[in-house]
């Protein structure tokens, strides 16, 4: 892009008959143009993140006090698998957006998977297909979360599913 910017301004110098060398300009609205786009995108990037992280707080919390710490229950699959292993230390699999016999076959090659996490309702057909007679699925027990005491915890957990893999 920057000698795409670079040879546009040496053409239009060339067009305007500019006498005087301006080899920088390239290189200083590419910095200038750099410099907006981080002020106006990452704030709404960094707040993205502190809410994930919050989810992911709260779900670490919830399942200890379920006597299901995350670091405990072996492979876990979800749609989020690098936010889920990053911020709590358990290890995951990416949901893929296939059936639920997939999903349970990708749970008998990982050995020790016995959950599945879920956050919102953007993941194909996932969760719903659960809620359906679509076979596979009854081999998913719902695990009903609690309700942390904090607001913005319980917020963060708004739209987050947890399953039990109940099928040998």
């Amino acid at each position: 892009a920057l000698l795409a910017l670079d040879a546009a301004i040496e053409r239009v110098g060339e067009i305007r008959g500019w006498t005087r060398p301006v080899a920088w300009l390239g290189g200083a609205l590419t910095i200038f143009g750099s410099f907006l786009f981080m002020a106006s995108l990452m704030p709404s990037f960094g707040g993205q993140s502190q809410g994930l992280a919050l989810r992911y707080e709260a779900l670490e919390a919830e399942m200890e006090a379920a006597g299901m710490p995350l670091a405990d229950q072996g492979p876990i699959i979800t749609n989020f698998p690098i936010w889920l292993s990053e911020a709590t230390g358990a290890r995951a699999l990416a949901l893929p957006a296939e059936t639920p016999r997939d999903v349970l076959d990708l749970a008998k090659t990982f050995k020790g998977t016995r959950l599945l996490m879920v956050h919102g309702d953007d993941h194909g057909d996932w969760p719903a297909v659960l809620d359906t007679k679509t076979p596979g699925a009854e081999c998913f027990d719902e695990f009903h979360l609690g309700t942390p005491a904090d607001p913005r915890l319980a917020r963060a957990l708004e739209n987050t599913r947890v399953f039990r893999l109940v099928c040998p």
